[in-house]
């Protein structure tokens, strides 16, 4: 059987420019937890206790603030992974708050069309940073 799949990419468009998004694979999501695990672990570790579907309706807000503050760097990566461009990280990096805020809802819009749903996505990310913390010997 041959592969039928069109990835689909969509342009957000903001003041100076616009930038075109895809959906985060199973990779990508495993990359960005093995080079932002110190600031992901202790937000694992915040959540862990909490069920998929209480994060997705009651901390949402709260996880968003979160990853905010103790990885924005992290926050520049899915945007630039998410436009195949982490070799342009830098100009990423320098678009405005306001227009990351919509290019974020973007990539989390495409990502769970594409794998299934939030409630999907959440457990494939608990689950991996569960494995990665215990092949790297750290807690959750």
């Amino acid at each position: 059987m041959a592969l039928n799949f069109t990835l689909q990419k969509e342009k957000i468009e903001f003041a100076g420019g616009d930038i075109e998004v895809r959906g985060l694979t199973f990779p990508d999501i495993s990359k960005l937890i093995m080079v932002h695990r110190d600031s992901i672990v202790p937000l694992f570790d915040k959540y862990a206790g909490r069920s998929t579907e209480k994060m997705i309706i009651d901390d949402v807000g709260e996880i968003t603030l979160d990853l905010l503050m103790s990885a924005p760097t992290m926050i520049t990566h899915v945007i630039a992974m998410a436009a195949d461009s982490e070799d342009q990280f830098n100009l990423v990096a320098a678009i405005p708050i306001g227009a990351q805020c919509d290019i974020i809802a973007k990539v989390a819009e495409l990502t769970f069309k594409t794998n299934g749903g939030l409630g999907n996505l959440v457990a494939v990310v608990k689950n991996q940073v569960r494995s990665t913390a215990a092949a790297l010997k750290l807690r959750p």
